[in-house]
This record gives structure tokens, C-alpha cells and sequence, in this order.
């Protein structure tokens, strides 16, 4: 049979060595806290700056109503260009445009100098 120190030491052994385990633990928690606080650390200033960075993107960017708005302006140019091409005057017009330039290409083309 075993005596009260005897049950009482062998208690302290055992605390001691769970304290040992729970010592050990504390500093890996404490490391891994530490890596972590670097981890956010980089992450950070990373993103440092990143705002000023998208909002420069964000300005250059079309607008949804700048797109449309063009696109409209467009639509009443071509509507405007089809008109004059439907009429027998500004198919003429266009005709005769050609006609110049490609006699000016040919006399370029055969008489240089």
C-alpha cells in the first residue's frame, strides 16, 4: 500500500507533467498567433492602397448610360446615312466621290514624278 505523500507525490508528478504538456501547447498557440498576426499583417499591406487602385479602374470605365447614349447617337448617324444612301442624289454623290478617288489612286499609281 501506498501513503498519502506517496499518492501526493505521485499527483505532483502528474501535474508537473501536465503543466509541461499545457506549457508546451501555450507557446504553440502563441507561435501560430504570431504567424497568423503576419499572415493579416502581409494581407494588409497588400491591400494597402488597393481602393485608390479600383477606383482608378472604376473611372475609367464606361457607364452603363455613357454606352447607351452613344450607342443612340450612333444609331441616329447610320439612320441619317441610310436616308441620303436611299436617295438618288446621295447614291450619286457617293458614286462620283468614288469615281475621283480612284482616278487619283491611278494617276498617283501610273504617273509618278
Amino acid at each position: 500500500m501506498s501513503t498519502p505523500d506517496a499518492k501526493y507525490h505521485d499527483l505532483d508528478k502528474q501535474i508537473a507533467v501536465l503543466e509541461a504538456k499545457t506549457g508546451k501547447d501555450i507557446e504553440a498557440i502563441e507561435k501560430a498567433r504570431q504567424i497568423q498576426a503576419t499572415i493579416y499583417e502581409g494581407r494588409l499591406t497588400a491591400l494597402n492602397g488597393e481602393y485608390k487602385r479600383i477606383d482608378t479602374i472604376i473611372s475609367r470605365c464606361v457607364t452603363r448610360e455613357m454606352h447607351d447614349a452613344h450607342r443612340e447617337e450612333t444609331r441616329a448617324d447610320i439612320n441619317k446615312f441610310n436616308a441620303f444612301m436611299n436617295n438618288s442624289l446621295g447614291r450619286q454623290s457617293v458614286t462620283a466621290i468614288v469615281v475621283v478617288i480612284i482616278v487619283e489612286l491611278a494617276m498617283h499609281l501610273f504617273f509618278k514624278g
